[in-house]
């Protein structure tokens, strides 16, 4: 009985002494790899510095097109406007633009005195805008030159001096710009000014009025 007493007792001995080293092993081996993963990602970081952003919320404008003076023919236009982008979607501005009408078909056809002086002819109108860029895109020349552009719409109230007197002016219209680089833009522009006059008899005009031209941004 003693005898197989020591005998197992032997045995337990030699198998905790066999599976001492191979516990061990596996706990160091499990350190190993907390400490050292078996994949270990390469991240590089980019240098980042906020100031080097420059804002370029105000943008001027310059313009040449022509208009439709409705009874007075078309005629080249002058404009210049100044834009401040509320945000990606919204701009509001100021515009001014000068112009000066023909002759009437009826002044024209009947001769004799002329219906307004050189003054009266001279029009001249003052807006204040807002815009909404509708339909923000791309354009690609080529594979490797992309231009930001974008399609907008635009409404406005103002003042038109013409005819001898002012009147109040209504402004719709859309427009399609380029940004050629991080501070100039290429524009075309197409609006309809609405204001009543009284010549012949008082009715609502409709002057529309297409121009191109480059903005500056600042």
């Amino acid at each position: 009985m003693e005898s197989r007493f020591r005998h197992l007792l032997l045995n337990i001995i030699i198998s905790t002494l066999f599976f001492l080293p191979t516990f061990s092993c596996g706990i160091e081996i499990e350190e190993v790899k907390e400490l050292y993963p078996i994949i270990q990602p390469e991240i590089k970081r980019t240098k980042f510095d906020e100031s080097n952003i420059k804002t370029a919320d105000f943008e001027i404008i310059s313009n040449i097109g022509i208009i439709s003076i409705e009874d007075f023919g078309s005629n080249p236009a002058l404009e210049l406007n100044i834009n401040y982008h509320i945000s990606d979607d919204f701009f509001v501005g100021v515009g001014w633009f000068q112009a000066t009408g023909d002759e009437t078909s009826f002044e024209v056809v009947l001769g004799g005195a002329p219906l307004l002086s050189n003054n009266e002819r001279e029009m001249t109108t003052y807006l204040i805008s807002l815009g909404y860029n509708a339909l923000p895109g791309e354009a690609f020349v080529t594979d490797n030159l992309t231009y930001n552009t974008s399609l907008y719409i635009t409404a406005g109230l103002g003042n038109t001096s013409f005819a001898g007197s002012d009147h109040f002016t209504l402004s719709v219209g859309a427009g399609y710009r380029v940004l050629v680089s991080n501070y100039f833009a290429v524009y075309t522009d197409f609006r309809d000014n609405i204001f009543n006059v009284d010549i012949f008899k008082e009715k609502s005009t409709h002057n529309l009025k297409f121009t191109v031209g480059v903005g500056y941004y600042f």
